[in-house]
């Protein structure tokens, strides 16, 4: 596997991240509310978490997608025990944006019930977009289109745990 980022790059991102999350919400007067999509998100929204120096609470949010062979399905969003966030700001926090499509849809569905959302993702592939999606943190942009794991991210579940971010098969 061919290391794409090390532990340390990915400490310096989230470290980078977190100091501007904090400037841009240091004023504000109720907590920002972490929104994490898993489960690829999870790594990065702990240790981003621990940056963050401004009141904040978390919130999880599962998105999946029903198929039937090759054809995707209806997208399904699962906000577990909590969807009311009653006018307050929030932030989702994405491991990597693809096509763009389900976080079109977690972004527009919050926009109904939030004061702001904004989104904050680890990694984006901007030439896979196959809708808009305005990403307000970006830690690295992705050129082409690498499989990648690690720090959360997987294949069949495998890898999640490895420190680093890799490219499957070292390509």
């Amino acid at each position: 596997m061919k290391i794409l980022y090390s532990a340390e790059a990915l400490f310096e991102a989230v470290a980078r991240l977190g100091t501007q999350i904090n400037r841009d919400y240091q004023h504000q007067t109720t907590p920002l509310m972490l929104v994490v999509v898993l489960k690829g998100s999870f790594i990065f929204a702990a240790d981003l978490m621990r940056q963050l120096t401004i009141p904040c609470e978390v919130e999880f949010i599962r998105a999946s997608s029903y198929r039937q062979g090759t054809t995707a399905g209806e997208l399904c969003l699962d906000w577990g025990m909590t969807k009311d966030f009653g006018g307050r700001d929030v932030l989702v926090l994405e491991d990597v944006v693809d096509s763009g499509q389900t976080l079109h849809a977690i972004l527009t569905d919050l926009k109904t019930q939030t004061r702001t959302v904004r989104l904050c993702a680890l990694l984006d592939k901007p030439e896979k977009h196959r809708v808009p999606v305005t990403i307000d943190y970006c830690g690295f942009q992705l050129l082409g289109d690498p499989f990648v794991v690690g720090y959360g991210l997987d294949y069949a579940e495998q890898h999640r745990g490895l420190p680093y971010i890799g490219v499957l098969g070292g390509a």
